[in-house]
């Protein structure tokens, strides 16, 4: 089972400080209450200060659950393997960070056969029967434990998933009028795509954008956004940030007013 419990840490002490990310895959955990269950997640990505493994969240999940989710300090090596192998009926595992295993940070343009050839895939797909997933945070992604599952084993959605995509299907689609859509966040590349796509089919009366897209609209349309903030952007979008700010000018020029 695939999830997103990427949460935010004190950046000393490592403690929480949000755990609204594990809180919201519980139901699926407790509708799986009998199943062998090996959960697979990631928290950060290596270089960064909150790279961590993922041993801390293993024991808040359990507190949280109110049951025991133990902690496996690999990802797709002998380790895990004979411990999936030894799994009883009811029992609940978390491997290590899988961000800490290269394939999945280093195959985000692979295709699906690419992927279901990767060592993770090969290796934890011979031991388990089937792929759920609740990652809906990091669903947009392309990596072996988030898309390459899907030749080797059947694929569920898990109860946040499910509940996400209906919600998500009702924004994009049907949306009760007048539709106003708040857009936030870092990934500000993203975001635009995704203000791009609700304008251009008119799905979206009014596109709201805040936070780091708030600046890059801001900077789009010919706003001094100070210094650290432009830095910001461009170190935050790297090579896209050319193509980012380009459809950002676009979407002003194309859609001012709205």
């Amino acid at each position: 089972m695939r999830v997103d419990i990427n949460s935010p840490l004190h950046p000393e002490t490592k403690v929480f400080l949000d755990d609204s990310r594990l809180r919201a895959i519980l139901p699926t955990l407790r509708r799986l209450a009998d199943a062998k269950v090996v959960l697979l997640a990631h928290q950060s990505r290596p270089g960064k200060a909150d790279f961590t493994d993922m041993s801390y969240h293993a024991d808040l999940l359990s507190r949280l659950l109110g049951r025991e989710i133990t902690f496996v300090p690999d990802v797709c090596g002998e380790v895990a393997l004979q411990t999936i192998r030894s799994m009883e009926q009811g029992q609940m595992i978390l491997l290590d960070n899988v961000r800490g295993w290269s394939e999945e940070n280093d195959m985000n343009k692979a295709g699906i056969d690419e992927l279901d050839e990767s060592t993770i895939v090969k290796n934890l797909s011979s031991v388990v029967d089937a792929y759920v997933t609740d990652a809906f945070a990091a669903a947009h992604r392309n990596s072996p434990t988030l898309s390459g599952f899907a030749k080797s084993l059947p694929c569920f959605a898990g109860e946040l998933m499910a509940a996400e995509i209906h919600a998500l299907s009702t924004a994009v689609e049907n949306p009760p009028k007048p539709y106003v859509a708040i857009l936030g966040g870092a990934k500000c590349d993203d975001s635009l795509r995704i203000a791009k796509n609700l304008l251009d089919r008119d799905v979206a009366d009014t596109v709201v954008p805040v936070g780091v897209v708030g600046n890059l609209m801001l900077w789009a349309a010919g706003h001094s956004i100070g210094e650290g903030n432009e830095n910001f952007i461009r170190s935050s979008l790297g090579e896209s940030f050319e193509s980012t700010f380009e459809d950002a000018m676009r979407c002003f020029n194309d859609y001012e007013g709205r």
